[in-house]
């Protein structure tokens, strides 16, 4: 269930640029003003490509630290064992 909002953010992530040069583009072209609409292509181009590398960005570092979580709980549960069993040894003298 908590990989609903965190895709939707990663979704948001890699396009929100898009969605500025876009218009922005898009607005050029209906205005007929060719110098920006040529000079808002190569940035359409840029968001794009920014998009596909933050997917595989944001998919390993979620990858590597849901791992980097696995090793802390594991670390976090094996040192309470310890401390168990030291809290359970009787004192010297008793």
């Amino acid at each position: 269930m908590a990989e609903i909002p965190q895709k939707s953010v990663q979704v948001f992530i890699q396009w929100m640029p898009l969605g500025g040069s876009s218009v922005t583009f898009i607005s050029a072209l209906f205005e007929q003003e060719w110098f920006r609409a040529v000079l808002t292509f190569p940035v359409m181009i840029v968001t794009v490509i920014w998009a596909n590398y933050t997917e595989s960005f944001l998919k390993r570092l979620g990858e590597v630290f849901k791992e980097k979580g696995r090793q802390d709980v594991d670390s976090l549960m094996s040192c309470q064992k310890k401390c168990g069993k030291l809290l359970r040894k009787p004192l010297p003298g008793n």
